[in-house]
């Protein structure tokens, strides 16, 4: 089976997670950074994903 095995390990427990995608994508963010947007173009093929960074409101 083809694809990209992608593993994951948070610091601070030392859990790890993986999953194994083919002709897919995965985003991962961290901290104060988030998917704010995803678009899909299917004529083109195409997948616009927007990060935001949030902010914090006092």
């Amino acid at each position: 089976m083809p694809g990209t095995r992608v593993t994951c390990q948070d610091i601070d427990t030392g859990e790890t997670e993986s999953k194994v995608i083919t002709d897919d994508y995965i985003v991962i963010t961290d901290g104060n950074r988030y998917v704010a947007n995803v678009q899909h173009y299917p004529k083109g093929g195409t997948t616009v994903l927007t990060i935001k960074t949030a902010t914090k409101k006092d």
